[in-house]
């Protein structure tokens, strides 16, 4: 089976999961925190949504970007997810996650293409770039001040 077999990320444990099982997200989101791809492109073959919320409002897509998944980022685009999607609790979308980490340019690229938003404000009034400041990401601060909406 394809999944993260160390965490128990299977794809064909969670192949007949529907949302109201309370583990849906589980194969999507664990799969794009760590990286499998393949497993993420399996599932959205058989019709899961790149866009399935987990229980604080978060996408697989926020956490491919905040674990600085470049692969699972792309493929997670390219099937529809939307990069604009405001976590829950935190107000975070993942280009506030994508923002805050060491290496992660190519994947604020990647989020700026496909239309993310960079005036959003997270829940205590930060926007991508205030992130990007807190966390001394100098090229992600340029790259986002040069962005044009």
């Amino acid at each position: 089976a394809l999944g993260n077999m160390r965490n128990g990320y299977r794809v064909s444990d969670y192949e007949n999961a529907q949302a109201s099982d309370g583990v849906a997200e589980a194969p999507m989101h664990g799969n794009a925190w760590e990286g499998n791809n393949r497993a993420i492109r399996r599932l959205l073959r058989k019709g899961w949504s790149a866009n399935i919320l987990d229980s604080t409002g978060e996408s697989p897509l926020h956490g491919a970007c905040s674990w600085g998944q470049a692969t699972v980022v792309r493929t997670l685009l390219v099937s529809g997810a939307d990069p604009n999607i405001q976590a829950i609790d935190t107000g975070y979308t993942p280009l506030h996650w994508a923002c805050g980490w060491d290496g992660t340019l190519g994947i604020v690229r990647c989020l700026l293409k496909a239309g993310a938003k960079t005036d959003l404000s997270n829940a205590s009034g930060d926007k991508p770039v205030d992130i990007a400041k807190k966390f001394g990401r100098k090229k992600t601060v340029d790259l986002l001040s040069r962005h044009v909406v």
